[in-house]
Formats: C-alpha cells, sequence, structure tokens
C-alpha cells in the first residue's frame, strides 16, 4: 500500500507507465519471426550466433508452455501449502508496522 503522498505519487507513476506498457503490448500485431539469415551475415562469430538460437528456441518453447497452461484452474486447485503463505504475510505485516515506526 502507498502511504503518503510520495509513495502514492510513485505508486500513481508505476501504474501508469504499467498501462502504457500494457497497451503498447496489446496493440502489437502478431510478432514477426527472426530472420536469422540476416543475423548470419551480419554476425562473424558463428558460435555466439548459435548459442544465441539455441537460447531464443528453448525460450520460445518455454514461454508457450507456459502460455497454454491453465494458471486459473492450477490455483483454485491448489488446496495444501497455504500456511506458508498465510505466515509469510503475517511477517510482511509486522515488518510494515515495524518500518512504520522508523
Amino acid at each position: 500500500y502507498a502511504v503518503g503522498e510520495a509513495n502514492a505519487e510513485e505508486f500513481r507513476l508505476l501504474r501508469a507507465r504499467d498501462a502504457a506498457v500494457s497497451h503498447t503490448v496489446g496493440a502489437q500485431a502478431e510478432v514477426k519471426p527472426i530472420d536469422w539469415k540476416a543475423w548470419e551475415s551480419r554476425i562473424s562469430n558463428k558460435e555466439t550466433l548459435a548459442c544465441l538460437k539455441d537460447f531464443h528456441a528453448q525460450q520460445t518453447a518455454l514461454l508457450d508452455a507456459v502460455l497454454k497452461e491453465d494458471h486459473l484452474t492450477a490455483v483454485k486447485d491448489q488446496k495444501e501449502g497455504w500456511e506458508l503463505y498465510d505466515t509469510a504475510k503475517t511477517s510482511c505485516s509486522k515488518s510494515v508496522e515495524k518500518s512504520q515506526t522508523i
């Protein structure tokens, strides 16, 4: 929670930046694939290029897999482990109380 005018202003600015990024991402058309042939002529170190291509392929596969998952169902089906969340929440609340006295 933002407390005080300075914090509230920073939070407002943060929300404005978040909205701008969300708008930009939402307004994008389909992403063009990387033209690896063009990069092959620009990057002389072919080992580095191969690493970049492999990394890109791995990250794309990972992100595609994450996007396909049903996160809402996974959270709703979560029945155990909430005591850790509750403990962390209580600890954070105590930390906030202590920081307000500083």
